[in-house]
């Protein structure tokens, strides 16, 4: 299993961002030789190939049939995931539980913050974070994220998460808030007709 060419397929399906289920044929020689172990040879293949670790491997054999009927219900699975659509309010409040549970690092005495996200479209699911300094998350808090996410609201489905993090702007700029904070701004915005 695993061999370069499959490997080299998996890396584009995985960059290409696309929904898919993964298929290890003729299990019925694994079953003939006694090592009907699937969690290992799960474990093996999650170790060989990390980048699809959201696509669900099924166990199939097309000699004898075992597990081709359940190939289309997982299919069909896929399909209905990928109409699948997060309320703010609800992903919000995944948040809120996720930053409580587990809180991301300081980085140089700073840490970061995650104000608000929202689903933008399906599939693939993409999740926007608003935050304080994308540049503070470490990849593996992102990476974290990413599975939370897939956890809860895409479990099993074969769909890779993209989660793509914005650096909240201030509304008024920092020459605004500036203004502001002297009370030039309000005079400003009066001289001007705003």
């Amino acid at each position: 299993p695993c061999t370069t060419q499959e490997r080299r397929i998996g890396r584009i399906i995985a960059d290409a961002r696309r929904p898919c289920i993964m298929l290890a044929n003729k299990w019925d020689l694994i079953t003939k030789a006694g090592n009907n172990k699937p969690k290992l040879f799960e474990e093996f293949v999650r170790e060989r190939m990390p980048y699809m670790a959201h696509a669900p491997i099924l166990n199939i054999s097309a000699a004898n049939g075992f597990h081709v009927d359940s190939l289309f219900d997982r299919l069909k699975m896929v399909k209905e995931q990928m109409r699948v659509t997060v309320p703010t309010a609800v992903f919000n409040q995944f948040l809120q539980d996720i930053l409580q549970r587990n809180p991301p690092v300081s980085v140089n005495a700073r840490r970061f913050k995650i104000f608000y996200g929202t689903m933008v479209h399906n599939p693939p699911p993409k999740f926007v974070l608003f935050v304080n300094d994308k540049k503070l998350c470490p990849k593996n808090y992102e990476n974290y994220l990413e599975n939370r996410l897939r956890d809860a609201f895409f479990p099993q489905s074969g769909l890779p998460i993209n989660l793509e993090l914005r650096n909240r702007q201030d509304p008024v700029g920092r020459e605004g808030a500036r203004a502001a904070a002297s009370g030039d701004y309000a005079k400003k915005r009066k001289f001007h007709g705003t």
